[in-house]
Formats: C-alpha cells, sequence, structure tokens
C-alpha cells in the first residue's frame, strides 16, 4: 500500500526526520507505514478509557482515498492478533509484543492471556486498602489533617502472574503510600507464588491510533487536516501533536502538547459538547495536577446543528509560530482558539488567572457562549524548566521544539471528558458508573453495551446490535421485530432490553436455524455482533504542511 505524498526536503536532528518543505499526503492507494505508524497500546491511556489500539485492517485501512480510523467489538480483532502473535497479558493487562513493534513504549514482561466469547480474562488480585489519619503522613504544610478524608476505601493493587505456571511472579503490587493527611496500608496481600486470582477484563472495544513519530516531524508552521468527525455514543475522536523528544522538558505535561481538535460522537441534544461540536486545547505544566490547560482551551459548536461535523468533511488547521498558536476551521480567518504569546511565555501563563472562552456559537458570528476562568498556578516551588538555555525559544516554550501528529478514536473515559451531565442518545448515564464499588467501570461498561452499541451500527443492525452483548453465543435464536429502531427516542436502550428479556426464553429455546427461521418471532445470527458502520469512524482525507 502506497501514500501519495510530496516532500522536498526534510532535516534529520537525532532519531527525528523534521520536515523543511511544503508537504501533501493524499490516501490514493493506502497508507504507507513508512510515513503513519500505529500506535499499540492498552490499560486506559491515564484517562480510563475503554478501548485498546491495535493494528488490524477491521480499525485501520482505506477506502475511497479516505482514511478510516473506526473502533469495533475486541472480538472482531481476536482472532487476527492472535494469529499474529503479537497480544499478550502483563499485569492484567493486555500489551502487545514489542518485539514485533519494537517501536512502542511498553516495557513491560508478557504473558498469555485466556479468551472466552467476549471477554479477555485476565487475572488480578484486588486488594483492600485500609485509610486511616496519620498526621506524620501530611504533605500538606499549611492544611489541617480532615479525618473525613480518609475514609475505607478500594484501590486495586495489581500483580504479575506468569501464566505458564499459573502462580503470581512478585509479590503485592503496592505497599504502604501517603495522600495528604491518609496513610493507606494493604489489608490483603498476594505473596509470591500464590495462585490466587480472579479476573479482569481487557478492554471491549479495539481502535485505532496511528502517529508520525521519527517520520513526520514538525516545528512550526501551518497544518491543515481534512477529516470527517465520528458519530456514535462515548466516541471520542482527536488530532493532535505531541513532541518528538519526549525528554526535553521533563514528564508530560511539561513537554506539552497540542490538541487541534478533540469531540465527542454523542448526540448534541443529549451531550453539550457533541458531534456538532470541537475544542482545542494546550496541555502544559509542571505535573499533571498543575496542567494550565484551561488557560489554553476553546471551543466552538453549532447551535442550529445545520451543520453536524460527522456529515461533512472539514477542514481543521493549526497556525504554529514564534509567537503564536492558533486553531481553525475551513478559513484562517475561522478561528477556533488563539494564544499570543507576545511579550510573555508559559511559564508566566499558567501562574495568571485568564478568562477564556470555553464555547463560541459557531451559527451566530463565533459569539461566546460560555466562559471558563483558569485560576493561576501556584509553580514557585518548581524552577522554570523552560527558561533559557534550555529551551530553543523561551516565549514559546515548550512548544519550540519538534512534534508528530497523533489520529486516533477513544472511547469513553472515567477523567471527566465526558461530564456528568452527558448521556447516551437515548438519555440514559455513562455506561460507566454503576455505583457498585466491586465492579470495575470497564466491567460496567461491557454489560451495558445494548445501550451504545446501536449507535454505531447502521440502522438495520440496531436490534441486532442490542441484543448480541446480552449473552448470545457465536450462533443462536434471537428474538426479532424490535419495537425501536430510532436509538434518539427516551428510554430506548431499556425498551430494547425489556423487549429482548421478555422474547428470548421462546427463541433461546430453539436449537436448529431451520426451526428459528419458522418461527414468527425470532431470527437466526450466525455472528456475536455486527460491523461498526462507517459513520463511527474519523475519516480523514488529507493533510497539508506548510513550514514558517
Amino acid at each position: 500500500m502506497v501514500v501519495v505524498w510530496i516532500v522536498s526536503a526534510c532535516l534529520s536532528v537525532g532519531a527525528a526526520r523534521i520536515v523543511t518543505e511544503p508537504t501533501t499526503i493524499e490516501f490514493t492507494y493506502g497508507i504507507d507505514e513508512s510515513l503513519f505508524r500505529p500506535q499499540l497500546s492498552t490499560g486506559g491511556n491515564g484517562n480510563g478509557e475503554f478501548e485498546m489500539y491495535v493494528n488490524s485492517n477491521r480499525t485501520t485501512y482505506v477506502a475511497n482515498r479516505t482514511l478510516f480510523l473506526k473502533p469495533t467489538l475486541t472480538e472482531h480483532v481476536m482472532e487476527d492478533l492472535n494469529a499474529a502473535g503479537t497480544l499478550f497479558v502483563a499485569k492484567s493487562r493486555a500489551f502487545i509484543n514489542q518485539t514485533a513493534q519494537p517501536w512502542t513504549y511498553d516495557n513491560d514482561y508478557y504473558y498469555g492471556g485466556e479468551f472466552a466469547g467476549r471477554r479477555m480474562l485476565l487475572p488480578y488480585k484486588h486488594t483492600r486498602y485500609q485509610t486511616e489519619l496519620n498526621n506524620t503522613c501530611d504533605d500538606s504544610s499549611s492544611a489541617t489533617p480532615d479525618p473525613s478524608t480518609c475514609a475505607n476505601q478500594w484501590e486495586h493493587a495489581y500483580n504479575v502472574m506468569d501464566m505458564s505456571s499459573q502462580v503470581w511472579a512478585s509479590g503485592r503490587w503496592d505497599d504502604v503510600r501517603c495522600t495528604g493527611a491518609c496513610l493507606q496500608t494493604a489489608g490483603d496481600y498476594v505473596p509470591e507464588g500464590s495462585t490466587e486470582y480472579t479476573y479482569d477484563m481487557l478492554q471491549p472495544v479495539a481502535s485505532a491510533k496511528v502517529m508520525t513519530r521519527t517520520q513526520f516531524d514538525l516545528r512550526y508552521g501551518r497544518v491543515e487536516i481534512t477529516a470527517k468527525l465520528p458519530r456514535g455514543d462515548w466516541l471520542w475522536p482527536a488530532l493532535w501533536l505531541l513532541p518528538s523528544h519526549p525528554d526535553n522538558y521533563g514528564p508530560w505535561p511539561r513537554n506539552g502538547e497540542i490538541d487541534v481538535m478533540e469531540s465527542r460522537g454523542n448526540d448534541p441534544a443529549r451531550c453539550s459538547g457533541g458531534y456538532n461540536f470541537f475544542g482545542s486545547t494546550l496541555h502544559f505544566g509542571m505535573d499533571y495536577k498543575t496542567d494550565g490547560y484551561l488557560h489554553t482551551t476553546e471551543g466552538v459548536e453549532f447551535s442550529k446543528q445545520t451543520k453536524a461535523l460527522s456529515d461533512e468533511f472539514h477542514v481543521y488547521g493549526l497556525l504554529w509560530n514564534t509567537t503564536h498558536i492558533v486553531t481553525y476551521l475551513d478559513e484562517p480567518s475561522n478561528v477556533i482558539f488563539a494564544t499570543d504569546m507576545t511579550g510573555t511565555d508559559f511559564y508566566s501563563l499558567g501562574q495568571t488567572t485568564t478568562t477564556t472562552c470555553l464555547l463560541k456559537d459557531a451559527d451566530n458570528g463565533m459569539s461566546c457562549v460560555r466562559n471558563v476562568t483558569a485560576a493561576a498556578q501556584d509553580w514557585s516551588s518548581y524552577p522554570n524548566p523552560w527558561a533559557s538555555p534550555a529551551s530553543f525559544d523561551p516565549a514559546m516554550a515548550p512548544f519550540d521544539t519538534p512534534f508528530y501528529l497523533i489520529f486516533n478514536v477513544a472511547v469513553g473515559g472515567t477523567n471527566g471528558f465526558f461530564s456528568p451531565d452527558c448521556k447516551g442518545s437515548d438519555g440514559s448515564d455513562a455506561p460507566w458508573g454503576s455505583g457498585d464499588p466491586d465492579e470495575l467501570p470497564i466491567d460496567s461498561f461491557m454489560k451495558k453495551s445494548y445501550q451504545w452499541l446501536p449507535t454505531w451500527v447502521d440502522t438495520q443492525d440496531i436490534a441486532w446490535a442490542a441484543h448480541c452483548s446480552l449473552g448470545s453465543a457465536y450462533q443462536r435464536c434471537m428474538p426479532s421485530n424490535p419495537p425501536v429502531t430510532d436509538m434518539t427516542q427516551d428510554g430506548a436502550s431499556s425498551k430494547l432490553k425489556a423487549w429482548y428479556e421478555s422474547n428470548q426464553a421462546t427463541c433461546t429455546a430453539i436449537t436448529t436455524s431451520s426451526a428459528c427461521q419458522q418461527a414468527s418471532s425470532c431470527e437466526w445470527h450466525d455472528v456475536p455482533c455486527p460491523e461498526t458502520a462507517d459513520h463511527a469512524a474519523l475519516q480523514v482525507k488529507k493533510v497539508v504542511y506548510t513550514p514558517n
């Protein structure tokens, strides 16, 4: 497969391949893996997400000169991954074999896993932590310890199990740790050599993430990405950039992050910031607790919903130079986000109280609908990591080094990107909040797939998606003629579930396809679940880069 791309020159710095001439990338015949590489990972990506990123032609492919990045159920790609010998399990999470893909960043030991139906069962030990008041553990010099913050709580302590011997290869993952005025001590212990374990789940969704690191690195200029956003509950598409040399200034977010576009696939009538919205953000700070992103976040929505970003291709643009970072939609004059660093720097900006427009109305002249005030961060105890001579350009640091492109579709997340008032297409709450302290969010998300999966598939597959995820086998007689085909109706998923549960006994008692076909209210399914439709994919047609 080949990508048509034109580049006149590039400059190699270390492992980076910095592009220095105008470049156009079009997916005429396919994707050139020497340019865009898949990033393979699992474990929630720090946001409590429910997808694993894989390299599969079901999730990453080119059709009609367009790059598709499409989430699907993990069960659809397991056979491909197992055949390739790239899926392994460590610390109750799955990782991709880095000997097969040496450019991934996971440095763990790999162990085999057991795939059972729709669940990749992974060994883990659920450890109960007793949390108690301990003044000597207070890490706040001014605050008085509050015993109410030290209530008993569940924590997950993961250990490594050697699957070949079915014994734990290490002792307890965490021992004792301090959180403010609280001392946490482990109430349960998993000794080395023990065979005691329970099961966790692999991410139920496989998705796509491609990047240009070391192949197509950028520093200043204009980037224009022509893309169509996905539509479907709890989809989280992103077009963004990370630094090519992650150790320049320290750990994230000291090195910076440029989010050109982030959106949500939810129906905007149910979720503010759905598929008629996108936002742009810069992440920078001393650590994840002091991320100054609220100083540099702005978004836009189409209030009349006449131009859904999931229905049309748009240009998502980035202008980046020694004084400004600007994002825009379609035309440079249609500014979404802008920051002017003339006479200042990001170290000063992060420690200043600022007000930005979190939401603009594209149908009303980009008028501001919602402001947000970002409080000044206290970085006084941190030396400025971006001061000269550490940086190339102190005013723009950490956004003064080469960055690379990343395109991906994440699924859900417990980090707050989907706010509590964001609902599914039928008005249901986020499917990962069961309220059961013993149930992991990932398990709740899978159990409630009858809510979100029907929004990812074609209309004729809605009912199939609703009941395929409620325990049906690979070949089974299922109820037919569902009462709901429009997932935007109030309580649609609950109605589908009730219909399924009231009719399943009659149909599931039938064991042959011929008898099922003769039953008036049943139909036979010989595959586990329908494939995701194109509308659930992030689609990219073209990337144009013009250096300064």
